[in-house]
C-alpha cells in the first residue's frame, strides 16, 4: 500500500483499474467474485465509500492517462457491482445518521427516568399530611 500511497488519489485510482482491468479482461472465469472482492477492500478500508460512490456515479474514467486504462471494461465492472454500491450507499448513510444513534439512547433514558418519576410521584404519609394541611388552610 505504500506505492498506492505516494501517488495520493490517483494511486488508490490506478490500483482500482488493476482490479477492473483483471476482473473483466484477464480473468473472466473470476468475474462473478469482483463485487465480492470490491467489498472486502471496503471493509479493510482500502476504498472509502465516498471514493467508490464517486466512481460509481460519475461518468468520467478513473485515470485516462494510465496504459491500464479501458473504458469498456470499467464500465462492465461499474454494472457489475450495482449491488454492491447500493450497499455502500446504505452503509455510508447509516454511518453519517447522527438521527439514528440519537432515537435510540434517548428512549433507553426515557424507560430508565420513568420508573424514577413513578417514585416520586408516590407520597408518603408525611407528604399526604402535608397536601391535606394545605388543602384545608385553602
Amino acid at each position: 500500500m505504500d506505492l498506492v500511497s505516494r501517488d495520493g488519489k490517483v494511486g488508490i485510482k490506478r490500483l482500482m483499474q488493476i482490479f477492473v482491468r483483471f476482473f473483466i479482461l484477464d480473468c473472466t472465469e473470476l468475474t462473478k467474485v469482483g463485487p465480492t472482492f470490491m467489498n472486502k477492500m471496503y471493509d479493510d478500508e482500502v476504498f472509502s465509500g465516498e471514493m467508490l460512490l464517486k466512481w460509481h456515479e460519475s461518468n468520467k474514467s478513473l485515470d485516462r492517462h494510465s496504459p491500464l486504462h479501458d473504458r469498456k471494461a470499467e464500465k462492465a465492472f461499474k454494472e457489475l457491482c450495482v449491488d454492491f454500491i447500493e450497499y455502500v450507499k446504505r452503509s455510508e448513510e447509516a454511518e453519517y445518521d447522527p438521527e439514528a444513534d440519537y432515537g435510540e439512547e434517548e428512549g433507553e433514558e426515557d424507560a430508565q427516568a420513568k420508573p424514577a418519576e413513578e417514585e416520586a410521584q408516590e407520597e408518603t404519609p408525611e407528604q399526604a399530611a402535608a397536601r391535606k394541611q394545605k388543602e384545608l388552610v385553602a
